[in-house]
């Protein structure tokens, strides 16, 4: 989190806090509340809305698509974003997210990255084809008394996410938030609650990538890692990360044994 806050540059923060004091709600959230009026923003967004201490907020698009992002103008980026040293830790983590965005997708998948919340939701709601979407993030319901990774366990109660396509959004280390989304087809995500042995307890969300047409029977993850399930690949993502679906409504998994994960 350093890394972002560690890059913004003050003509940015004065220019997001000046649009804060002519409207109560800012361009991208009045974006949100246009565009989907009836789809809860996720907290992976939510908090990247109004200016956290030591974090970046969203960048209204117009000034967003004013600021270099391309490998054919890494001086001016390096410039705007006063990095003196081109071969230093900033100057290398600019330069790998904007060859990662610029890269083509896998073999099916359609991807680009957002540099502002409006991209962000014009690009999942033409890849899902409707405005009647929900996006869900991984988020911490309850601090436990251990400040590292625990061994959890899976409470009954696993959810299913309508649909089988669905489009994710990876943040990036960058000055600003910039997000890495693509869309996926022949997935599975759901939404389950886990608890720590400390007492810790998360609402996590993971997709899984199915390799077969069998259902998924077994869900169980700690977010950012991967298992497997006799039917398909997992993966748990962390809070950053953003999953959009349509919004078909959440219907319980079938009942299995869930598993402890360490």
């Amino acid at each position: 989190m350093a890394l972002y806050s560690s890059f913004i540059v003050v003509v940015l923060t004065m220019a997001v806090l000046a649009l804060a004091k002519h409207s109560p709600l800012l361009a991208p959230q009045l974006y949100w509340n246009s565009v989907l009026p009836y789809t809860k923003m996720p907290k992976a967004i939510s908090d990247l809305i109004l200016q956290p201490a030591g974090n970046a907020t969203f960048l209204p698009r117009s000034l967003a698509k004013s600021i270099p992002f391309s490998s054919n103008r890494l001086t001016e980026i390096f410039k705007h974003f006063s990095v003196v040293e081109q071969g230093s830790f900033e100057a290398n983590t600019l330069k790998e997210t904007i060859e990662l965005c610029e890269r083509p997708g896998n073999k099916g998948e359609e991807k680009y990255c957002t540099t502002s919340l409006e991209s962000m939701i014009d690009f999942s709601t033409s890849k899902l084809g409707t405005r009647n979407v929900q996006a869900v993030s991984t988020e911490l319901l309850e601090k436990g008394v251990i400040k590292s990774l625990c061994k959890y366990t899976v409470l009954p109660g696993v959810k299913k996410l309508g649909g089988d396509e669905a489009v994710s959004c990876h943040r990036q280390r960058y000055p600003f938030p910039v997000f890495y989304c693509h869309s996926t087809k022949q997935t599975a995500s759901y939404v389950m609650f886990m608890k720590g042995v400390d007492g810790e307890k998360v609402k996590a969300v993971a997709m899984c990538h199915i390799n077969t047409s069998g259902r998924i029977w077994h869900m169980g993850t700690v977010p950012g890692l991967t298992f497997s399930t006799w039917k398909a690949e997992c993966l748990g993502f962390h809070s950053d990360v953003s999953i959009w679906h349509i919004a078909t409504g959440l219907t319980f998994s079938p009942s299995a044994p869930f598993i402890d994960i360490t």
